[in-house]
């Protein structure tokens, strides 16, 4: 039998290495020196503060979050 402890571990360790691949230093593609270390700090604040720089990227936050929000962290680590 599969010790508790270790198989939340494990869980852990999977996620955190996930994690580390998706997030880290991701600037902002529309103004300088902001960055954010998680995936999901970067959308919020370009969805809040930059709503008309994303509309004429041709991107639609909210029509396909999951392919914006790829594209968003795409840009963002090819500037930082």
């Amino acid at each position: 039998m599969a010790d508790p402890q270790q198989a939340r571990y494990t869980k852990h360790l999977r996620i955190q290495a996930t994690t580390a691949a998706t997030d880290g230093n991701l600037a902002c593609p529309f103004c300088d020196r902001r960055i954010f270390h998680q995936a999901d700090q970067l959308f919020d604040h370009v969805d809040l503060e930059h709503p008309s720089k994303v509309q004429e990227a041709g991107l639609n936050p909210r029509g396909g979050t999951a392919r914006f929000r790829k594209l968003l962290q795409e840009k963002a680590i090819n500037k930082a």
